[in-house]
């Protein structure tokens, strides 16, 4: 998971943090919750909460998150992400902000030893 986290910190055009409270304007919150983990693999489904200042903007910045997360075929996204797929999501106004909410499902090669 700390590979999309990255992933995600080197390549989207906004903050990108864990806990809504440190978000200063514009950003991505994400949380991580495990639905399957055998030793072997780990699936896991991301919620991310777009703030953005307009509809258009939250759009654009979840366009670029699924260009950047969601790869066609068999294509991995990282050495140890096996897939993700978009599944979900919806919208929120609260004040001056347009929260888009994007849901997406990961597996996870879980290396030998952790």
């Amino acid at each position: 998971m700390e590979s999309v986290v990255r992933l995600m910190d080197e390549h989207m055009p906004c903050e990108v943090v864990a806990n809504a409270s440190e978000l200063k304007g514009e950003g991505l919150v994400y949380t991580f919750n495990t639905t399957f983990y055998n030793g072997a693999r780990r699936e896991a489904r991301m919620k991310v909460h777009i703030y953005a200042l307009n509809m258009a903007r939250g759009l654009a910045l979840e366009k670029r998150l699924d260009e950047l997360l969601v790869k066609r075929g068999e294509q991995r996204l990282t050495a140890t992400t096996v897939s993700c797929v978009r599944n979900g999501g919806g919208w929120l106004i609260d004040g001056d902000w347009h929260i888009r909410i994007a849901y997406y499902d990961f597996v996870f090669r879980v290396p030998r030893g952790q």
